[in-house]
């Protein structure tokens, strides 16, 4: 599985509008996060205090790296080792998909465009899936 290069595109053209907006984008998602998932505050428990801004940096790397994927696999590796850490399950990764594009919708406004947002999705199902198999090795590591 991969980002068709119709979304990569449309990713990429995107990417300076969402810079712009991740950290609106990032403090939107764990609002409402938290308001749709209240059961999901406990794996941010001992998260840092600048958590949000994390995730916007994360969003705007991908955005902005979506051709080259390659050069965020550290980034990711260190993401999917606190995933572990907390307990994060592959099926949560569905409720974080759904939270994040209701995120950008809010944010960007008419910029969400329907086109846009089927370009994050698939992205967003895409880095999922990279995330629960580094995150299967490293669960396996330690039930070995």
């Amino acid at each position: 599985m991969a980002v068709s290069v119709k979304n990569v595109n449309i990713l990429y053209k995107s990417s300076g509008l969402i810079e712009k907006k991740s950290a609106e984008i990032a403090k939107t998602m764990y609002t409402i996060l938290f308001d749709l998932h209240p059961e999901m505050k406990t794996f941010f428990e001992g998260a840092p205090s600048h958590q949000h801004t994390l995730l916007a940096e994360t969003i705007s790397s991908y955005a902005v790296n979506i051709r080259n994927l390659h050069i965020l696999k550290p980034a990711l590796e260190k993401i999917a080792k606190t995933h572990v850490e907390v307990g994060v399950q592959p099926h949560q990764y569905k409720i974080i998909k759904k939270v994040l594009l209701l995120s950008f919708k809010e944010v960007l406004g008419k910029d969400a465009t329907t086109e846009l947002i089927g370009a994050w999705d698939e992205a967003i199902t895409y880095v999922s899936h990279m995330l629960i198999g580094i995150e299967k090795k490293l669960y396996s590591e330690i039930n070995t």
